[in-house]
Protein backbone atom coordinates (compact mmCIF):
# COMPACT_ATOMS: atom_id res chain seq x y z
CA UNK A 1 0.00 0.00 0.00
CA UNK A 2 1.49 3.29 -0.92
CA UNK A 3 1.87 5.51 1.90
CA UNK A 4 2.75 9.24 1.59
CA UNK A 5 5.95 10.47 3.43
CA UNK A 6 4.42 14.19 3.64
CA UNK A 7 4.21 17.25 1.68
CA UNK A 8 6.24 16.48 -1.03
CA UNK A 9 4.91 13.16 -2.06
CA UNK A 10 1.21 14.82 -1.61
CA UNK A 11 2.84 17.78 -4.13
CA UNK A 12 4.20 15.12 -6.60
CA UNK A 13 0.56 13.08 -6.57
CA UNK A 14 -1.38 16.10 -7.04
CA UNK A 15 0.80 17.34 -9.87
CA UNK A 16 1.54 14.08 -11.71
CA UNK A 17 -1.58 12.58 -11.75
CA UNK A 18 -4.17 12.25 -14.46
CA UNK A 19 -6.90 14.86 -14.08
CA UNK A 20 -8.50 17.11 -16.26
CA UNK A 21 -8.95 19.66 -14.17
CA UNK A 22 -6.43 21.81 -11.46
CA UNK A 23 -5.71 20.78 -8.07
CA UNK A 24 -4.99 22.79 -5.89
CA UNK A 25 -3.01 25.00 -8.53
CA UNK A 26 -0.16 27.86 -8.36
CA UNK A 27 -3.80 30.40 -7.98
CA UNK A 28 -4.24 29.43 -4.41
CA UNK A 29 -1.56 30.59 -0.95
CA UNK A 30 0.63 28.30 0.21
CA UNK A 31 -1.64 27.18 2.86
CA UNK A 32 -4.37 26.11 0.79
CA UNK A 33 -2.46 24.25 -1.83
CA UNK A 34 -1.28 21.59 0.99
CA UNK A 35 -4.41 21.40 2.29
CA UNK A 36 -5.84 20.12 -0.92
CA UNK A 37 -2.91 18.25 -1.39
CA UNK A 38 -3.93 16.38 1.19
CA UNK A 39 -7.58 16.14 0.59
CA UNK A 40 -6.66 14.82 -2.95
CA UNK A 41 -3.64 12.29 -1.81
CA UNK A 42 -6.47 10.72 0.25
CA UNK A 43 -9.32 10.35 -1.78
CA UNK A 44 -6.62 10.01 -5.11
CA UNK A 45 -4.96 6.54 -3.22
CA UNK A 46 -8.36 5.23 -2.23
CA UNK A 47 -9.77 5.88 -5.65
CA UNK A 48 -6.85 3.55 -6.89
CA UNK A 49 -8.03 1.29 -4.58
CA UNK A 50 -11.16 0.81 -6.51
CA UNK A 51 -9.42 1.31 -9.82
CA UNK A 52 -5.12 0.36 -10.37
CA UNK A 53 -4.87 -3.49 -11.62
CA UNK A 54 -2.20 -3.79 -8.66
CA UNK A 55 -4.91 -3.79 -5.72
CA UNK A 56 -7.59 -6.46 -7.78
CA UNK A 57 -8.71 -8.67 -5.31
CA UNK A 58 -7.68 -7.01 -2.46
CA UNK A 59 -9.36 -3.64 -3.24
CA UNK A 60 -12.16 -4.16 -0.31
CA UNK A 61 -9.66 -5.31 2.02
CA UNK A 62 -7.56 -1.68 1.06
CA UNK A 63 -10.24 0.37 1.67
CA UNK A 64 -11.17 -0.69 4.92
CA UNK A 65 -7.43 -0.40 6.13
CA UNK A 66 -7.43 3.47 4.54
CA UNK A 67 -10.95 4.03 6.60
CA UNK A 68 -9.27 2.33 9.58
CA UNK A 69 -6.06 4.75 9.16
CA UNK A 70 -9.01 7.63 9.12
CA UNK A 71 -10.53 6.81 12.01
CA UNK A 72 -7.61 6.27 14.35
CA UNK A 73 -5.86 9.49 12.76
CA UNK A 74 -9.65 11.18 14.26
CA UNK A 75 -8.95 9.37 17.57
CA UNK A 76 -5.74 11.18 17.51
CA UNK A 77 -3.64 8.19 16.36
CA UNK A 78 -2.24 8.94 13.23
CA UNK A 79 -0.80 5.49 11.90
CA UNK A 80 1.53 7.60 9.09
CA UNK A 81 2.91 10.86 8.34
CA UNK A 82 0.78 11.40 5.69
CA UNK A 83 -2.63 10.60 8.33
CA UNK A 84 -0.67 12.96 10.67
CA UNK A 85 -0.78 15.87 8.09
CA UNK A 86 -4.06 14.82 6.97
CA UNK A 87 -5.40 14.93 10.51
CA UNK A 88 -3.69 18.38 11.01
CA UNK A 89 -5.55 19.97 8.14
CA UNK A 90 -8.76 18.27 9.41
CA UNK A 91 -8.29 20.03 12.70
CA UNK A 92 -7.00 23.35 10.92
CA UNK A 93 -9.86 23.97 9.40
CA UNK A 94 -12.40 22.49 11.24
CA UNK A 95 -13.36 19.79 8.23
CA UNK A 96 -16.47 17.90 8.78
CA UNK A 97 -15.18 14.39 9.04
CA UNK A 98 -18.12 12.99 7.28
CA UNK A 99 -17.36 13.52 4.12
CA UNK A 100 -13.95 11.72 4.20
CA UNK A 101 -16.55 8.88 4.96
CA UNK A 102 -18.59 9.83 2.12
CA UNK A 103 -15.71 9.49 -0.31
CA UNK A 104 -14.51 5.94 0.82
CA UNK A 105 -18.19 4.47 0.84
CA UNK A 106 -18.22 6.11 -2.80
CA UNK A 107 -14.78 4.17 -4.09
CA UNK A 108 -16.07 0.94 -2.11
CA UNK A 109 -19.29 1.59 -4.33
CA UNK A 110 -16.97 1.65 -7.64
CA UNK A 111 -15.76 -2.18 -6.62
CA UNK A 112 -19.53 -3.31 -5.62
CA UNK A 113 -21.83 -2.19 -8.25
CA UNK A 114 -21.38 -1.82 -12.22
CA UNK A 115 -24.40 -0.72 -12.82
CA UNK A 116 -26.92 2.00 -12.94
CA UNK A 117 -30.23 1.72 -13.82
CA UNK A 118 -31.94 5.64 -13.24
CA UNK A 119 -30.35 8.93 -13.46
CA UNK A 120 -31.25 9.57 -9.80
CA UNK A 121 -29.08 6.92 -8.92
CA UNK A 122 -25.88 8.25 -10.65
CA UNK A 123 -27.07 11.42 -9.08
CA UNK A 124 -27.06 9.80 -5.66
CA UNK A 125 -23.48 8.43 -6.32
CA UNK A 126 -22.29 11.33 -7.21
CA UNK A 127 -23.20 13.18 -3.21
CA UNK A 128 -20.77 10.57 -2.01
CA UNK A 129 -17.98 10.73 -4.82
CA UNK A 130 -17.46 14.41 -5.96
CA UNK A 131 -19.97 16.56 -3.72
CA UNK A 132 -18.10 16.50 -0.65
CA UNK A 133 -14.90 17.39 -2.55
CA UNK A 134 -16.36 20.58 -3.36
CA UNK A 135 -17.84 21.38 0.51
CA UNK A 136 -14.24 20.82 1.64
CA UNK A 137 -12.84 22.81 -1.52
CA UNK A 138 -15.37 25.73 0.27
CA UNK A 139 -14.33 24.64 4.16
CA UNK A 140 -11.08 25.38 3.90
CA UNK A 141 -11.39 28.37 2.25
CA UNK A 142 -13.30 29.60 5.40
CA UNK A 143 -16.74 29.66 3.18
CA UNK A 144 -19.87 27.81 5.29
CA UNK A 145 -23.11 28.30 3.50
CA UNK A 146 -25.83 25.98 2.54
CA UNK A 147 -26.69 28.01 -0.66
CA UNK A 148 -22.84 27.70 -1.57
CA UNK A 149 -23.09 24.23 -0.49
CA UNK A 150 -26.13 23.81 -3.02
CA UNK A 151 -23.93 25.63 -5.80
CA UNK A 152 -20.90 23.62 -5.05
CA UNK A 153 -22.66 20.15 -5.05
CA UNK A 154 -24.47 21.23 -9.07
CA UNK A 155 -20.82 21.83 -10.31
CA UNK A 156 -18.76 18.67 -8.44
CA UNK A 157 -21.58 16.30 -9.54
CA UNK A 158 -20.89 17.97 -13.24
CA UNK A 159 -17.30 17.53 -13.06
CA UNK A 160 -18.24 13.65 -12.15
CA UNK A 161 -20.67 12.68 -15.02
CA UNK A 162 -18.21 14.93 -17.56
CA UNK A 163 -15.87 12.17 -16.49
CA UNK A 164 -18.36 9.25 -16.98
CA UNK A 165 -19.17 10.52 -20.79
CA UNK A 166 -15.36 11.05 -21.47
CA UNK A 167 -14.68 7.89 -20.06
CA UNK A 168 -17.05 5.11 -21.37
CA UNK A 169 -14.40 3.26 -23.26
CA UNK A 170 -12.13 3.29 -20.42
CA UNK A 171 -15.16 2.18 -17.95
CA UNK A 172 -16.27 -0.36 -20.30
CA UNK A 173 -13.13 -2.24 -19.85
CA UNK A 174 -13.45 -2.37 -16.24
CA UNK A 175 -16.85 -3.66 -16.85
CA UNK A 176 -18.34 -0.41 -15.37
CA UNK A 177 -21.23 1.03 -16.93
CA UNK A 178 -22.41 4.37 -15.68
CA UNK A 179 -24.87 5.62 -18.37
CA UNK A 180 -28.17 5.16 -16.82
CA UNK A 181 -30.36 2.21 -18.00
CA UNK A 182 -33.22 4.50 -18.55
CA UNK A 183 -31.26 6.83 -20.34
CA UNK A 184 -30.64 4.19 -22.78
CA UNK A 185 -33.85 3.03 -23.22
CA UNK A 186 -34.97 6.55 -23.75
CA UNK A 187 -33.09 6.46 -27.42
CA UNK A 188 -33.66 2.70 -28.52
CA UNK A 189 -30.09 1.64 -27.01
CA UNK A 190 -29.20 -1.13 -25.23
CA UNK A 191 -26.48 -2.19 -22.84
CA UNK A 192 -25.47 -5.61 -24.57
CA UNK A 193 -24.91 -2.84 -28.02
CA UNK A 194 -22.90 -0.68 -25.49
CA UNK A 195 -21.02 -3.54 -24.57
CA UNK A 196 -20.02 -4.42 -28.60
CA UNK A 197 -18.92 -0.80 -28.81
CA UNK A 198 -21.68 -0.02 -31.63
CA UNK A 199 -21.49 3.45 -31.69
CA UNK A 200 -24.80 4.03 -33.56
CA UNK A 201 -27.16 6.82 -33.82
CA UNK A 202 -29.03 5.74 -31.13
CA UNK A 203 -25.73 5.74 -28.45
CA UNK A 204 -24.54 9.62 -30.15
CA UNK A 205 -28.83 10.43 -28.84
CA UNK A 206 -27.64 9.01 -25.35
CA UNK A 207 -24.60 10.99 -25.04
CA UNK A 208 -26.20 13.82 -26.65
CA UNK A 209 -28.66 13.26 -23.89
CA UNK A 210 -25.95 12.81 -21.16
CA UNK A 211 -24.44 16.01 -21.83
CA UNK A 212 -26.75 18.36 -22.38
CA UNK A 213 -27.96 17.48 -18.73
CA UNK A 214 -24.39 18.08 -17.48
CA UNK A 215 -24.39 21.45 -19.01
CA UNK A 216 -27.52 21.97 -17.23
CA UNK A 217 -25.82 21.17 -13.88
CA UNK A 218 -22.52 23.42 -14.46
CA UNK A 219 -25.28 26.62 -15.74
CA UNK A 220 -26.78 25.58 -11.82
CA UNK A 221 -23.52 25.62 -10.07
CA UNK A 222 -21.71 29.19 -11.76
CA UNK A 223 -23.44 30.91 -9.91
CA UNK A 224 -20.65 29.88 -7.29
CA UNK A 225 -18.62 32.11 -8.81
CA UNK A 226 -20.25 35.36 -8.56
CA UNK A 227 -20.00 34.47 -4.38
CA UNK A 228 -16.15 33.84 -4.50
CA UNK A 229 -13.85 36.41 -4.52
CA UNK A 230 -10.00 36.48 -5.63
CA UNK A 231 -7.22 33.31 -5.96
CA UNK A 232 -10.63 31.08 -4.87
CA UNK A 233 -12.96 32.35 -7.88
CA UNK A 234 -10.58 32.18 -10.64
CA UNK A 235 -9.71 28.70 -9.49
CA UNK A 236 -13.04 27.91 -9.22
CA UNK A 237 -13.66 29.28 -12.70
CA UNK A 238 -10.68 27.06 -14.21
CA UNK A 239 -12.40 24.45 -13.42
CA UNK A 240 -15.89 24.91 -14.64
CA UNK A 241 -14.05 25.63 -17.75
CA UNK A 242 -12.37 22.59 -17.62
CA UNK A 243 -15.23 20.84 -17.19
CA UNK A 244 -17.64 22.82 -19.90
CA UNK A 245 -14.15 22.44 -22.53
CA UNK A 246 -14.43 18.56 -22.03
CA UNK A 247 -18.57 18.58 -23.13
CA UNK A 248 -17.72 21.05 -25.97
CA UNK A 249 -15.33 18.51 -27.43
CA UNK A 250 -17.50 15.86 -26.89
CA UNK A 251 -19.86 18.17 -29.14
CA UNK A 252 -17.51 18.74 -31.71
CA UNK A 253 -16.55 15.25 -32.13
CA UNK A 254 -20.23 14.44 -32.38
CA UNK A 255 -20.58 12.76 -29.40
CA UNK A 256 -18.47 9.44 -30.42
CA UNK A 257 -16.98 8.82 -27.33
CA UNK A 258 -16.36 5.22 -27.96
CA UNK A 259 -13.83 6.02 -30.84
CA UNK A 260 -12.71 9.75 -29.54
CA UNK A 261 -11.96 10.00 -26.17
CA UNK A 262 -11.65 14.16 -25.62
CA UNK A 263 -8.63 15.42 -23.83
CA UNK A 264 -7.64 18.75 -23.27
CA UNK A 265 -3.85 20.23 -24.21
CA UNK A 266 -2.20 23.21 -23.90
CA UNK A 267 -4.19 25.24 -25.60
CA UNK A 268 -7.20 24.66 -24.32
CA UNK A 269 -6.01 25.16 -20.76
CA UNK A 270 -4.46 28.87 -22.01
CA UNK A 271 -7.65 29.48 -22.49
CA UNK A 272 -9.72 28.49 -19.53
CA UNK A 273 -7.36 30.81 -17.98
CA UNK A 274 -7.94 33.75 -19.76
CA UNK A 275 -11.99 32.92 -19.87
CA UNK A 276 -11.49 32.78 -15.80
CA UNK A 277 -9.60 36.13 -15.47
CA UNK A 278 -12.46 37.58 -17.53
Amino acid sequence: MNMYAGTKDMFHLAKNHYENFPVGSWLLSRAHRKALYALYAFARTADDFADEPTFEGKRLECLSEWRQYLTETLEGQPPTPFFKELGTMIQTYQLPTSYFYDLLDAFVQDVTVSRYQTWDSIVDYAKKSANPVGRLYLRIHQYQDSALDAHADAICTALQFTNFWQDVSIDLAKDRVYIPSEVMKKHGYDVSELLAHEENQAFLSVIKDLVERTHALFDEGEALLSKTRGRLKIELSMIVQGGRAILEKIQENQYRVLSMRPTLNSKDRVAMFLKALV
